[in-house]
């Protein structure tokens, strides 16, 4: 068993070349062995839905290798099995391998993180520009005209925060708490054309936080014709969509119940989230696979019709010789037939009558005969078929 030494640097270029599960199989390693020698040497490894943009011909971004003074000479000792003791390895690997998918990855990753981040604040404090230019459109657009704040938004549009004026501040400190931890996850949150973003590995997903509205009976419905009024409940709503045609259709949903209180749900809201990163991509490789199947299909449909094609020309093209042979062998037939017809008026006429006659029907054989297709000064190939 040959062992193989690589610094730092060489295995961090290692796991950005090949998926973990290969690397493992070629030297031998668990699961989570290669994991542990990365994670010891502080290598970043590649991201969930890294290898699925490689493949698809994006340009993923990669991952830089921090600078560290502690493990910067570090070298690990990576085993090479031979060709035996691979196959044996690999068989071990397919016997042992999990069934985890890449949203059972998440929530792991996820629940390893500290408890804390997930905790929302009793005080808002707004720091972040999203958060404070979020507050101060709400001011403005909740005061009057001598109240606003004289603060300038320096960001051009707002959170997509839809509540009443009691259910601000508490929405805002979710959507703080949101925003710090997918910032901690490495993702970020932007504001673009009135839609609020979580921006994950490039990709978009649409967020919104609500106040949902129940319906009351309407005292005034003799004056205004409306039997019931639908009002502020103060009960929130957290929404995960997809950034495509339709928008908002059917978007994941986390919100207030008589059990817990959204507060309690940061860490479900953030997974779902990247569970909507995941399906994005999942659709997208979907959509890929199908338009694949649909160029084949056309392809092959092509294919058939060219054939077909191919096929009628070569059967028009064989008809079209075989009728000229039948078109050929009549004119012979004709022209044989007056042949005999001359011998038998030479036989008829010893005396010689009917010379010019005859000389004339000698003309028309040399033009009926095929072999010998004399040109006419009168009948042409049209002609032909008139006789036959």
């Amino acid at each position: 068993m040959e062992t193989i030494k690589l610094t730092r640097q060489q295995l961090f270029d290692l796991v950005w070349t090949k998926p973990m599960y290969e690397l493992c199989q070629q030297f031998g390693l668990s699961s989570n062995g290669l994991r542990k020698n990365c994670k010891k040497l502080n290598i970043p490894i590649p991201y969930i839905g890294y290898w699925s943009k490689l493949k698809y011909g994006k340009n993923p971004e990669k991952t830089p290798l921090p600078k560290t003074l502690d493990s910067s000479n570090a070298v690990v000792e990576l085993k090479k099995l031979n060709e035996e003791e691979l196959a044996r390895h690999k068989f071990k690997l397919e016997e042992d391998k999990p069934n985890r998918t890449p949203y059972d990855v998440v929530k792991e990753e996820i629940d390893k993180m500290n408890p804390k981040l997930f905790v929302v604040p009793e005080r808002l404090y707004a720091k972040d520009p999203l958060i404070f230019d979020t507050k101060e459109k709400y001011r403005d657009k909740h005061n009057g005209y001598w109240e606003r704040s004289p603060y300038t938004s320096k960001a051009e549009q707002a959170l997509n925060v839809q509540v009443s004026k009691g259910q601000l501040e508490r929405a805002l400190k979710i959507f703080s708490t949101i925003i710090k931890v997918l910032r901690k996850r490495g993702h970020d949150v932007i504001v673009k054309e009135r839609e609020t973003f979580a921006l994950i590995h490039g990709e978009r997903v649409l967020l919104r936080l609500q106040e949902k509205k129940k319906r009351i009976e309407n005292p005034n419905e003799k004056q205004t014709y409306y039997k019931y009024l639908f009002v502020d409940s103060g009960h929130l709503r957290f929404e995960m969509g997809i950034d495509d045609f339709s928008s908002w259709h059917r978007p994941l949903k986390v919100e207030d119940n008589e059990k817990r209180k959204l507060e309690d749900c940061i860490k479900t809201i953030v997974t779902k989230i990247e569970y909507q990163y995941i399906h994005i991509l999942e659709r997208r490789a979907e959509e890929e696979r199908r338009r694949r199947e649909w160029e084949e299909k056309e392809r092959i449909r092509k294919e058939k019709e060219r054939q077909e094609q191919l096929k009628k020309e070569r059967h028009d093209i064989e008809v079209s010789r075989l009728k000229r042979v039948f078109v050929d062998a009549e004119r012979y037939n004709k022209a044989n037939i007056l042949r005999i017809y001359i011998k038998e008026i030479e036989a008829h006429n010893s005396e010689g009558q009917h010379n010019e006659n005859i000389e004339w029907i000698k003309q028309k054989i040399e033009w009926l005969d095929p072999f010998i297709n004399k040109e006419d000064h009168i009948l042409n190939e049209s002609d032909y078929e008139y006789f036959i």
